[in-house]
């Protein structure tokens, strides 16, 4: 069964259909799997089904793109996520070391 859910973005309001398995079981809205409300973070102010995901999946996904912003909402994902450590690759320094 699905249901239509309206969803805060960044520029208002979107209508997403989401899957309801009848249970109440959360979904992480990065790996898709289930699980209790409590081993979730809701980190930036995406509602419904979009409001959980897992902490590690978050911070990965963070530093796979590069900052700790939500690109649904626009905010900045609290507490305590860190953006990823900056790549130095010495080819891109232009130092000649002879």
């Amino acid at each position: 069964m699905a249901r239509v859910e309206k969803v805060a973005g960044g520029e208002g309001q979107v209508e997403v259909v989401v899957g309801v398995d009848g249970k109440g079981a959360i979904e992480c809205r990065i790996c898709q799997e289930e699980g209790e409300e409590a081993a979730m973070d809701s980190p930036c102010a995406c509602t419904g089904t979009l409001k959980f995901a897992h902490r590690k999946c978050i911070q990965r996904w963070c530093d796979k793109k590069g900052n700790i912003t939500c690109e649904i909402c626009n905010q900045v994902y609290s507490p305590n996520y860190v953006l990823p450590p900056t790549k130095c690759c010495s080819d891109e320094m232009g130092m000649d070391l002879r």
